[in-house]
């Protein structure tokens, strides 16, 4: 039935291309007066092409239907694997494994809280027990003026000049027992603040001058 049906299809785009291929000859003989030889052959020529093409477009053969194969079913799912099965397979093979043991969930510590002797201590250990103690003494004492409202000559101190004596005032450092009080972490805070005169506090041992000059003071008094 289907070749039937291609094949009245297939006659019936050749009688259009004819039938396409006679009006163009006659538009061209009559309409635009092209002779009649070659009006003729033009109209051959679109008959043919029209005859050779139509059936491609218009009557696409049909391939038969393949057969549709059954879907295979669908693979049974996989048993969940037998927790005690992977210790039956390593003790008949002969591997004997020592279990884990889980980490502590905090540093071991005996009864006085020290670190136990099994695990001994680390520099980064001391360091983090350092930085958790608190710091003794506190911050270095900065005033926002000079207490009672007069400050102590600074430049007693050799090595302080006006200029220092200002930077130290502009800092909120304004006694000498200021200075006696600090400590290596207060004397890296201020130098830090010593613009261009950095490592004079050291150099020219501000701290013990002051020291000497708070204890004569104390003895006078």
């Amino acid at each position: 039935m289907a070749e039937a049906t291609e094949s009245s299809c297939r006659t019936r785009c050749w009688l259009g291309a004819a039938v396409l291929g006679v009006l163009a000859a006659l538009l061209l003989h009559l309409a635009a007066g092209v002779a009649l030889v070659p009006s003729v052959l033009i109209g051959a020529f679109v008959a043919g092409l029209g005859g050779v093409l139509g059936p491609g477009v218009l009557c696409p053969a049909r391939a038969p239907h393949d057969e549709v194969a059954p879907a295979a079913p669908p693979a049974e799912a996989s048993a969940a694997p037998d927790p005690a099965a992977a210790p039956r397979v390593v003790a008949e093979a002969g591997v004997v494994r020592a279990p884990r043991a889980s980490a502590p969930s905090g540093p071991a510590s005996g009864p006085s809280g020290a670190h136990d002797a099994a695990r001994p201590v680390s520099g980064l250990d001391a360091a983090l027990a350092r930085a958790q103690r608190p710091r003794e003494g506190g911050a270095p004492e900065f005033l926002s003026a000079p207490r009672g409202g007069k400050a102590d000559d600074l430049k007693l101190i050799r090595g302080i000049g006006p200029r220092l004596e200002q930077l130290l005032n502009e800092v909120g450092v304004w006694h000498f027992d200021q200075i006696a009080g600090w400590r290596a972490r207060d004397i890296a805070l201020v130098d830090e603040k010593m613009t261009g005169f950095h490592g004079r506090i050291t150099r020219d041992e501000w701290v013990r001058q002051a020291r000497e000059i708070v204890e004569t003071r104390k003895g006078k008094g």
